[in-house]
């Protein structure tokens, strides 16, 4: 039995009007071809989508900060704007330093301060919680935080 397949195809492209556009169908394949069969059912749902988005880190601050008035909007708007941007959701922050930290640190430097009498995050007042805020201002509405600390990826 020959059966054709048709494959949509859909762009999206920086600095156009394609956001999501279908583009032409490929040409049908004849399913003799033995291509690997992926199969779709819309009708059942697995999990919802809470959003998309990448990380906020202490050196992408810095270097924002680092950028004058009219390329940090542009930056923001590019990522957080739902409208004329990826329009970001979800995004990761680090508790402490992580990869891209400017050096190693923690909120409590002080060992077994189990009371955390002595916690601050006046490092991350510097870079990191400007960027963070200035995104949600962009975004006009909340940014899903997810938070990991260094504990945790150790485990």
């Amino acid at each position: 039995m020959t059966q054709n397949l048709r494959i949509r195809c859909f762009l999206t492209a920086r600095d156009t009007g394609a956001r999501l556009t279908e583009q032409p169908a490929l040409p049908s394949l004849a399913a003799e071809a033995r291509l690997p069969t992926v199969t779709v059912d819309t009708g059942r749902r697995f999990q919802q989508i809470e959003g998309f988005g990448g990380a906020f880190t202490e050196s992408s601050a810095v270097n924002w900060l680092a950028l004058g008035a009219d390329r940090r909007r542009e930056v923001l708007e590019a990522y957080f704007d739902p409208a004329r941007g990826h329009g970001y959701s979800l995004c990761r922050v680090h508790m402490g330093s992580c990869d891209f930290a400017l050096g190693n640190y923690a909120h409590v430097e002080v060992p077994d301060d189990m009371t955390l009498a002595n916690f601050s995050i006046d490092r991350d007042r510097q870079a990191l919680l400007p960027f963070i805020r200035a995104a949600q201002r962009v975004a006009g509405t909340p940014i899903k935080l997810l938070f990991r600390n260094r504990a945790e990826r150790e485990k």
